[in-house]
């Protein structure tokens, strides 16, 4: 139940987000910093209030990974915060989630040519859902 319950809050809080963000007179990349160090801010108290420590020598070794997916994340924020400017919040949100439906519908249709690729030399078909038939 207390899983259910703080899910249910990160929804709430995913979901407002825009409201908040749309009216905040910053440039798209200032916001996505601003949100960057809160979310940084809130992390250290966690580990703080948990009493865990950092391994800096993991840090040390996934630096590359780390400065990568940072970046990443930062430019998908200024994206997302960029078109709620320029669109409905609504229709932002939709778009900032269907990218990852577009990716995972790739994923599946990219595991279905290389099964197919499997089936085919020993006289085989693959339906639409993956799945092998023989002829």
């Amino acid at each position: 139940m207390k899983s259910k319950l703080l899910f249910i809050l990160s929804m709430m809080i995913f979901g407002t987000i825009g409201l908040v963000v749309r009216y905040i007179d910053l440039s798209s990349s200032e916001r996505a910093l601003l949100s960057s160090f809160f979310g940084c801010l809130f992390l250290l108290i966690i580990l703080v209030i948990t009493k865990k420590k950092l391994s800096w020598s993991l840090i040390k070794a996934n630096a590359l990974f780390l400065f990568i997916s940072g970046f990443a994340l930062g430019g998908n924020w200024i994206f997302l915060y960029q078109s709620f400017d320029h669109t409905t919040i609504a229709n932002a949100t939709l778009g900032y989630c269907f990218i990852d439906m577009m990716l995972t519908y790739e994923g599946i249709v990219e595991i279905q040519n290389k099964l197919r690729d499997l089936v085919t030399p020993l006289d085989g078909e693959i339906d639409g859902w993956g799945v092998g038939l023989e002829e």
